[in-house]
């Protein structure tokens, strides 16, 4: 909640130094339904890093991406968004990630994620969470790059993405504290909120923003899939999360797909060139 109510008053200010854009009806149609989705994203994988090992939360919430980018971006909203067919090429890695994906599901009800064994429960309801996280982050693509072509800038639509996303986290926060959002900290903790609020929010959403921006919709959330590798040795400095080669097979088995679509597109792209 608190880095959330940081960034948001970050980009805030520096959108008081942008044009402001008219407001038509469906720029304010986008707009709201930018801020449910952004606060679907955030909100359901917190949720489900609550039962998930970090690692195998951040390759299921990227694996569903590539598959509900076919479905939603290929068949619904192909000529809105100028989209081009979705090829065999996509499809084919689009299979591999859900392979690796199940593989990852799989090691997760085992028991043989870093986590250990947990209950299915919790297993089922941590991964309904990154699912929903996942397929929400393709219709923030999707109303991110119709603002943009609507003629609002990055910081236009950053200034004015988070309003749901603080109230959702004020209300788990509310909900979590058994009806007391107590405020109290320690000094040290100052640093931490400091560095989640710059690197863990502001500077990923600005250059995602921008990556949007330059990149199709279904390359933007293929891209996303590289996350889980970086996570999965990041993870290595929690104690409470120990080495899993089970995680890391279908960490990797979702990395080549990623790898299988990203360069058919771009060997796609140069025989259109050429």
């Amino acid at each position: 909640f608190i880095a959330f109510i940081v960034t948001a008053i970050l980009f805030s200010l520096l959108n008081k130094f942008q044009i402001p854009k008219p407001l038509c009806w469906e720029a304010i149609w986008a707009i709201g339904a930018l801020n449910i989705a952004s606060a679907c994203v955030f909100i359901f994988f917190y949720f489900g890093l609550k039962f998930l090992e970090p690692s195998i939360a951040s390759a299921l919430q990227a694996s569903t991406t590539p598959l509900a980018a076919i479905l939603i971006i290929g068949w619904l909203l192909r000529y809105r968004l100028n989209s081009e067919p979705t090829s065999a090429s996509e499809w084919r890695g689009s299979l591999i990630i859900l392979a690796g994906a199940s593989f990852l599901v799989w090691t997760a009800y085992s028991g043989y994620s870093g986590l250990g064994s947990t209950h299915s429960l919790h297993v089922s309801l941590g991964i309904g969470a990154v699912i929903i996280s996942g397929i929400s982050t393709v219709f923030l693509t999707i109303f991110t790059k119709r603002l943009m072509e609507l003629g609002w800038s990055t910081l236009n639509i950053l200034g004015h993405r988070f309003y749901v996303t603080i109230f959702a986290s004020a209300l788990f926060w509310y909900l979590s504290e058994s009806g007391e959002a107590n405020l109290s900290f320690q000094s040290s903790d100052i640093l931490v909120i400091a560095v989640m609020c710059l690197v863990g929010v502001a500077l990923p959403i600005y250059f995602l923003q921008i990556g949007i921006r330059n990149v199709a919709p279904f390359g933007v959330v293929v891209m996303t899939n590289l996350n889980p590798i970086f996570t999965f040795f990041l993870q290595s400095f929690d104690e409470r999360v120990t080495h899993s080669w089970r995680s890391l097979m279908g960490i990797i088995l979702v990395l080549l797909g990623v790898i299988y679509v990203v360069y058919s597109k771009s060997k796609s792209m140069g025989h259109e060139a050429t």
